[in-house]
């Protein structure tokens, strides 16, 4: 069924039974001046149409002026007193006779709380008139405090003797200062009392254990979803709770038994209170904001009316402002239902509770308010439509907040085994990748162990080649130097120029065996794995054929050499070969980037530093970027001010390897167009070799 349908069903229940509730109340019996009691009358007996009315809009008139005849009394409704939030105070008349024998009954009064009522009770023989001193006094309502009589719980109660020879005339003067105004009436008798009472008790309960139930889980829904929409709803149940703990009488009862105004102020500000709670409650549940903007302004301004309404309690003016309740109320909760049955299909059984609740409390809101303001004579039962409605609205909305809790589980569930699904095949999909790359891998391991090979190889030969030039060269180079040493030999001391010749032809062989030699042990460390052949030697003699040899192999350099105090004799324990090749390395690099109008020496000093040897070498030469500092040990990087100067960018890189191999540190400073200062700090003899080097010495 959409949603016109199910508004316009809806809409017709709800006046078909208004129109039966308003015939009811036209086409009752008329009143009558004198209600027969029968003889053993055991029941209830409503009797209101019994009573006669006369308002006393001035408030001040009183029981003589009563009897006196001055004021007119008229019939009143079937429904008892109903003038709505009147200032008028108003005299009920009730005259009562036993059709036979005499008998002891109770008059009940409700609602509870009528704020003032005072009820006279008298016993007048047939033919005389009464008079004030006739009439028993009993002072009620609940700015008074609750009688002690033991039967004023649950209603106002009177005691009241009927007799067949006498009329039992009752006079009430009723009066309301901060709520509605309506009486309705009952007789029974006293052995049905407590059987009244019981009955009443359960009922009201029945309810409020129902609201509390209906609060305590949206409260668990809250603390489940953290929803604002939960709390909105259970602030709504929690204020419709007060305001019928009000209406029935519980809070006079358990909070103000003395009487007073407390009362009043507890029943105005709990329906104030329940309107801005509900217009929130409504604003979030139906989405309003998104869905329906306009509307949310218009509980915006219910929630604001409330709140007024409650400021206006707190100052004693309720009876003035709530006329204007009814209206906006009703106004509200016709928004409401229209707006809940709109959307009844958007959200499958969730919004079609919502629209049942709102639906619903249209009806009980509508028949209440209409009762209470006195809108129609309607029986005081019907005020009582609301207390039914509130409870199914509360279990509606808990309930449609249980089907959204149901159907996010099974969304939750349907989301889990998707991701499960999701993550078996995203595992699938990982050990596929996994192995297609551990195949790339297994390839790749060995196109890497081919080229290794291959490089190694390619080393191996060319170490191998060094070797054989080497040794081919050197016996030629031995020969030339023996025939140019018999030359010089045989040449006279005054030959200088053929002398000279021989000079450098000397330094020419020596430079290009030297050659031979250092390329040869460059071959050799220059492998994949450097593995020093460590040996101990001292520092100071090392250093020396270092420079004697870098002077072989670099002809034009000058050599300033140091030693600090100690380090000249001090024991290293290392790779002299490797040692070598370094500090070559770092003295042709020396040479090679030497500034033309600089001086040509090149300084080296050594020094010890804990448990280290540090040689550090020093030129006059071109310097490097200071960006570019950090990146020369790099494989095949050249600073970007060499780049006209022939070279590989492999000399720094191999001295860092080197240092590396032998557990040393390389630190380069050097200043552009002044210099570069290189620090090898290489480990000397470790404690071991050096007890067992003393031994042996």
């Amino acid at each position: 069924m959409k949603w016109p349908q199910v508004a316009a069903l809806v809409a017709a229940v709800a006046i078909i039974l208004v129109l039966f509730l308003l015939a009811a109340a036209q086409n009752g019996p008329k009143a009558r001046k004198l209600i027969i009691v029968p003889a053993g009358f055991a029941g209830v007996m409503g009797v209101n149409e019994g009573m006669e009315l006369s308002r006393d809009p001035s408030r001040r008139i009183t029981l003589p002026a009563i009897l006196s005849g001055s004021q007119r009394f008229q019939a009143a409704t079937r429904q008892g007193l109903n003038l709505g939030y009147s200032r008028d105070a108003a005299w009920l008349k009730l005259s009562l006779r036993s059709a036979r024998g005499a008998q002891r009954l109770l008059l009940s009064l409700t609602p509870t709380f009528v704020d003032l009522l005072t009820v006279h009770v008298a016993q007048v023989g047939r033919g005389r008139p009464p008079k004030p001193g006739d009439f028993q006094r009993f002072e009620l309502g609940d700015h008074r405090p609750i009688p002690d009589d033991g039967v004023s719980v649950a209603a106002h109660v009177v005691p009241i003797t009927v007799q067949e020879d006498k009329d039992t005339l009752i006079y009430m003067r009723v009066a309301s200062v901060g709520s509605s105004l309506n009486l309705s009436a009952e007789v029974h008798a006293e052995s049905r009392h407590i059987l009244r009472i019981s009955e009443n008790l359960l009922a009201n309960g029945l309810w409020i254990g129902a609201m509390l139930i209906l609060l305590l889980i949206q409260l668990v829904f809250f603390a489940l979803r953290r929803s604002s929409s939960d709390l909105y709803l259970a602030f709504s149940t929690f204020a419709a709770t007060l305001v019928y703990v009000g209406n029935l009488g519980v809070s006079r009862l358990l909070l103000f038994p003395y009487g007073g105004h407390g009362n009043d102020y507890f029943l105005s500000i709990s329906v104030w209170l329940g309107l801005t709670a509900s217009s929130f409650a409504v604003t979030s549940i139906l989405q309003l904001r998104s869905r329906a903007p306009m509307m949310a302004r218009l509980f915006q301004f219910g929630a604001l009316f409330g709140i007024v309404g409650m400021a206006f309690s707190v100052a004693g003016r309720n009876v003035q402002f709530a006329p204007l309740g009814g209206p906006v109320v009703l106004a509200l909760a016709t928004a409401a239902m229209v707006q809940s049955i709109r959307d009844a299909n958007v959200d499958g059984n969730t919004t079609r509770l919502n629209a049942a609740a709102y639906s619903v409390l249209w009806f009980g809101l509508m028949c209440s308010i209409a009762q209470r303001g006195g809108y129609a004579p309607l029986p005081d039962w019907v005020a009582h439509t609301y207390a039914v409605t509130t409870v199914l609205q509360a279990l509606f909305l808990t309930s449609a907040l249980a089907v959204r809790l149901r159907s996010a589980e099974r969304l939750n569930r349907l989301m889990q085994d998707q991701a499960i699904i999701d993550a078996r095949e995203a595992e699938l999909r990982a050990i596929a990748m996994v192995e297609e790359k551990t195949q790339e891998l297994a390839a790749s391991k060995v196109m890497a162990e081919d080229a290794l090979r291959a490089e190694l190889d390619s080393q191996a030969q060319q170490v191998q080649l060094m070797e054989i030039i080497s040794h081919q060269y050197r016996t030629p180079l031995a020969t030339i130097s023996s025939n140019v040493d018999s030359i010089g030999a045989s040449l006279p001391a005054s030959d200088l120029q053929n002398l000279d010749r021989v000079r450098r032809a000397k330094r020419g062989i020596t430079r290009l065996v030297e050659t031979l030699e250092v390329a040869l042990i460059r071959g050799r460390i220059q492998g994949h794995s450097l593995r020093p052949n460590r040996e101990v030697v001292l520092l100071g003699e090392l250093i020396s054929t270092i420079t004697s040899r870098a002077g072989d192999y670099l002809h034009k350099a000058n050599f300033d050499l140091s030693f600090s105090r100690s380090a000249r004799k001090t024991p290293i324990f290392t790779d002299t070969e490797m040692v070598t090749i370094a500090i070559i390395n770092i003295l042709e690099n020396a040479v090679k980037y030497g500034r033309p109008d600089a001086p040509d020496s090149i300084s080296l000093k050594c020094t010890i530093k804990d448990d280290c040897a540090v040689i550090i070498i020093a030129d006059h030469g071109v310097g490097i970027p200071p960006d570019e500092i950090s990146r020369v040990i790099e494989r095949s990087f050249r600073a970007s001010n060499t780049q006209t100067t022939e070279g590989s960018g492999l000399g720094l890189f191999l001295v860092n390897r080197i240092v590396d191999a032998l557990g040393g540190e390389i630190a380069i400073k050097s200043k552009l167009g002044h210099g570069t200062t290189v620090y090898l700090s290489i480990p000397l003899v470790p404690s071991e070799v050096a007890h067992n080097l003393d031994q042996s010495l």
